[in-house]
């Protein structure tokens, strides 16, 4: 837990005049907003659905089931522990087809637009183009671009 109540008995120690009343007020506030973050064990699983949605990712897996599977929990759980870290199931999963994504314009900057959609799970290169737009904010010629490290 943190405490500044040792600091606090220093300084009045040395200044009889010295109102800890602020100052334990905000250590009082830092206690509740610390109470809200989330706990060790739900970043510990929201890190193993990262590296599973990766592994899943890599091997052609897009589901999330296969994502809870893989890290010992149902998809319900899974769920749970990403929305109490902030974020969801979904964006873990288009985080790590985004990186496979980067990778594989790293790797081939000419890499047809259907071999990258079917990579990233998606049925066509619309649905890839829009997903992009939607992840970040640029279209597929800027992504190859922006990717381009040749």
């Amino acid at each position: 837990a943190v405490s500044i109540h040792n600091n606090i008995d220093c300084v009045m120690h040395s200044n009889p005049s010295f109102d800890p009343f602020p100052y334990m007020l905000v250590e009082h506030r830092l206690q509740q907003r610390l109470s809200c973050l989330p706990h060790e064990d739900i970043w510990r699983a929201v890190r193993a659905l990262e590296a599973a949605s990766v592994s899943c990712v890599a091997d052609g897996e897009f589901r999330m089931a296969a994502i809870a599977r893989q890290c010992g929990m149902s998809v319900r759980s899974a769920q749970r522990k990403a929305r109490q870290a902030g974020t969801t199931l979904g964006d873990i999963l288009d985080t790590a087809r985004l990186e496979h994504l980067t990778k594989m314009v790293r790797g081939d900057p000419l890499i047809p637009a259907y071999k990258l959609a079917r990579a990233a799970g998606y049925s066509d290169e619309r649905a890839l183009r829009r997903a992009l737009l939607k992840w970040t904010g640029s279209s597929l010629t800027d992504f190859r671009r922006g990717h381009d490290l040749v």
